[in-house]
């Protein structure tokens, strides 16, 4: 196993505990899966709708429709952005509003607006 492998892998772990203890405390009956480091392939080729958050997208999150997915990815990428080239690897670009977010708030921002619209809250 590589440095990077052993990282990643170590990575994962904190943030399926982070994800169990979170579960718990909010008294979730599940626990969302915390999946291994997945390629740009990968994730385009998942089932369902697959949303990939991109703040120059003419789209926003608020206007997607949900409701005929039973499977709904969100896809943040790094500080700095998603490259043209993997960009155009998914049909579903969606921007959260004009302000850009750092990555370590971004997808708690946009789970917050799937759940706010799914009437999960």
């Amino acid at each position: 196993m590589s440095r990077w492998d052993a990282k990643a892998e170590k990575g994962r772990e904190r943030w399926a505990a982070i994800e169990r203890e979170a579960s718990k405390q909010a008294i979730r009956a599940w626990v969302p899966e915390v999946s291994a480091l997945a390629t740009t392939a990968d994730l385009a080729a998942l089932p369902g709708l697959v949303l990939v958050l991109e703040p120059t997208a003419s789209g926003a999150l608020t206007d997607v429709v949900l409701d005929d997915h039973d499977r709904i990815t969100l896809v943040v990428g790094p500080e700095g952005g998603i490259s043209p080239n993997e960009l155009a690897r998914f049909a579903t670009h969606v921007r959260l509003g004009p302000e850009v977010l750092r990555t370590s708030s971004a997808g708690p921002a946009a789970l917050a607006v799937l759940n706010a619209r799914l009437s999960r809250w």
